[in-house]
């Protein structure tokens, strides 16, 4: 009985891709991975032997492959890691950007600020506006930590309009909410207990200028 080899024994041991070997007979069996089941391609060697001459001629040829194969491989990787180091580099600048536009905000904890998904999101991608994510987490820290004096409070608001919301649209839909109806309402509700809790301490003269003109 002749003796096989599989796609990736073929491209290591011959350099052949699997357009090369698209004309030539298989075998198929199937393995269970981690991930799920996946294909497996088995091929007569003596059939892949002729298909490499074909392709480089002889053995030389092969080494010559073989060693072209290993530059590509060594500029890919250099590649991916210089890469990986310039990405490394933008997300610290972009850290730094982010904690000094917190600090200028106001906030007693930037670094820690820095760990909402929000900011992760700025740091690791450039998702979002400097801008607009410094105000939105001047707001939330207002809101959390110093109008409400600890953080429990204006969750407890948020939670308050939050069931209201549930009941009526329970009653208004007879039970059953579907989900794009409800993030909606909570939505509302989040807004709601923002309204309350900036009407509630309007006069106080630490209130976020943007809540003041979003709100009253």
């Amino acid at each position: 009985q002749s003796s096989t080899l599989t796609q990736k024994q073929c491209c290591e041991a011959f350099v052949l891709t699997p357009g090369a070997l698209k004309s030539t007979e298989r075998e198929v069996s199937y393995k269970q991975g981690v991930f799920g089941p996946y294909t497996v391609y088995h091929f007569d060697a003596s059939e892949v032997l002729e298909v490499a001459i074909a392709k480089h001629g002889d053995a030389k040829g092969m080494g010559i492959a073989r060693s072209k194969r290993v530059k590509r491989c060594q500029k890919l990787s250099g590649t991916r890691k210089r890469k990986q180091e310039e990405r490394k580099a933008h997300q610290e600048v972009r850290k730094r950007a982010l904690i000094n536009a917190l600090e200028e905000g106001g906030l007693a904890s930037p670094t820690s600020a820095t760990n909402s998904h929000r900011c992760q999101a700025y740091i690791e991608d450039g998702i979002g506006d400097l801008s607009t994510i410094v105000t939105t987490m001047v707001e939330m820290d207002w809101l959390h930590n110093v109008a409400s004096g600890s953080e429990k409070k204006f969750a407890a608001t948020r939670r308050r309009l939050v069931r209201s919301y549930r009941e009526d649209l329970r009653f208004e839909y007879g039970g059953y909410v579907p989900p794009t109806i409800w993030n909606e309402a909570y939505s509302m509700a989040e807004v709601d207990a923002i309204r309350e809790f900036v009407t509630r301490y309007s006069n106080r003269p630490d209130l976020p200028e943007s809540l003041r003109i979003k709100y009253l």
